[in-house]
């Protein structure tokens, strides 16, 4: 007797899930449980039945297989026998043809024999928080490698086990050996890259100011499926069970089947869209030029709710302790409730803010273009410790074990000790950085 398995899709991304949550959520809208569930403290575990909630209208048209009484197809490489009428072998993967038998499928083989090292995510996890549980560097001392593309970098690279990709203003994605900075495949598109790139399960996915989001194997770098916009894509995708969600210029945020390339939903915004969204119990939440911040169920595309700032918000939001933690360029840094979009708190810097925070459970840290680097308490908004450089800063922090990581516009890579405003080193490349928020 033959069964069919059901995929199912884990994530076990970096720190920064809720380490005390609130006692008390705020008055407003009415959220169950159910819609707003968070995880054990390190972790983002998500589950969401997405494929449920699709509408008819957003389902592939792939054709059905037809009915029949006789036996399904029997593979030629694996000997696994399929249904019949199969299109691809349920062993395998790979595609059935009426005169050469099974044949590569490159979007199938990819799905059916996922790489477990290869999983890497914008901001460490689905929540954003740009917390890592990797051991962080105690000292900054030399170089290990360079790589030169023919392009400005602002794309942030994704690393996994033996990987670092990401895009380049001469229009390439590049995937580059961990361990010596040597090549092993490029993909070009039609103009710069900018998105930062998404690794899940042996696939890369980014956008292209070609108004495309990518879908490419990891292990070559062929292209599986390209999902058209009519905008850049300079947000970096965002992958969970099956769906990839990215915002564009076009103004709306799209969630695209990562089998077929084909749109499950599209939410419509009132600006371009340059955040890249984050999730937790089943709920987008993503900046935009607008100057409002939304919250989007992720199965549907229904609005939960939107909050409006004084200036647009390009940062990538941080999620935890049922909070929402965001940016703008109003100068303003926001602790939002998740369930209602109520302000929890707001901190007043004297410079616009567009990058990202990063979120460790109990301080935010918080990069302005006023050139300071702020620490917050996270539940109460007060200031820890800041520290001034001489450029305005544009780049998210990261944090890892106990140091915090930040790149500087004047050329320098700093390092903090995250508890107090000690510097544990820095390093100053040749050129200034101007990455993406």
């Amino acid at each position: 007797m033959r069964k069919d398995n059901q995929d199912h899709c884990k994530f076990c991304t970096g720190c920064g899930a809720p380490v005390n949550p609130s006692e008390t959520k705020a008055a407003g809208e009415t959220v169950t449980e159910d819609s707003f569930q968070d995880s054990q403290p390190g972790a983002d575990t998500e589950i969401l039945d997405i494929d449920k909630a699709a509408t008819d209208s957003n389902q592939s048209t792939a054709p059905k297989p037809p009915d029949a009484v006789h036996a399904g197809p029997v593979c030629s490489s694996c000997g696994k026998e399929s249904k019949p009428g199969a299109r691809f072998c349920s062993g395998c993967g790979k595609q059935y043809d009426s005169d050469r038998g099974a044949q590569d499928n490159p979007v199938q083989a990819v799905f059916q024999s996922p790489k477990e090292d290869e999983t890497a995510i914008f901001r460490g996890g689905l929540r954003r928080t740009g917390c890592y549980r990797e051991k962080g560097l105690e000292q900054l001392t030399q170089l290990r490698w360079k790589f030169k593309t023919m392009g400005k970098i602002r794309s942030s690279p994704a690393v996994t086990e033996s990987t670092v990709f990401w895009g380049s203003n001469d229009k390439a994605l590049y995937a580059v050996n961990r361990a010596n900075g040597m090549e092993k495949w490029r993909l070009v598109t039609g103009r710069m890259i900018s998105s930062s790139p998404a690794v899940s399960n042996g696939v890369v996915y980014f956008g292209s100011d070609d108004h495309n989001l990518y879908a490419a194997d990891c292990g070559n770098g062929r292209e599986l499926w390209r999902y058209a916009t009519v905008g850049k894509v300079t947000s970096s995708p965002l992958v969970f069970q099956g769906v990839a969600f990215v915002g564009s210029s076009d103004k709306k945020l799209h969630a695209v089947d990562i089998r077929t390339g084909q749109a499950r939903w599209q939410f419509p915004a009132g600006g371009m869209i340059m955040s890249s969204p984050a999730l937790a119990g089943g709920v987008l939440y993503f900046g935009c030029n607008d100057k409002y911040l939304y919250a989007v169920d992720a199965a549907s595309g229904r609005e939960r709710w939107r909050f409006r700032a004084q200036g647009r918000i390009a940062a990538t939001p941080a999620i935890g302790m049922e909070r929402v933690f965001v940016g703008s360029n109003d100068k303003g840094f926001y602790s939002l409730d998740a369930y209602t979009g109520a302000v929890v708190w707001k901190y007043l810097t004297p410079g616009s803010i567009s990058a990202g925070c990063a979120l460790d459970g109990q301080h935010v840290f918080v990069p302005s273009h006023d050139g300071s680097i702020y620490a917050l308490d996270a539940y109460s908004g007060k200031a820890l410790w800041g520290f001034r450089t001489q450029r305005p800063l544009s780049s998210a922090p990261t944090v890892a074990d106990s140091s915090l990581f930040l790149a500087v516009a004047m050329g320098f890579f700093m390092c903090w000790t995250r508890a107090a405003a000690g510097r544990c080193g820095d390093f100053k490349p040749r050129a200034p950085f101007h990455p993406l928020p």
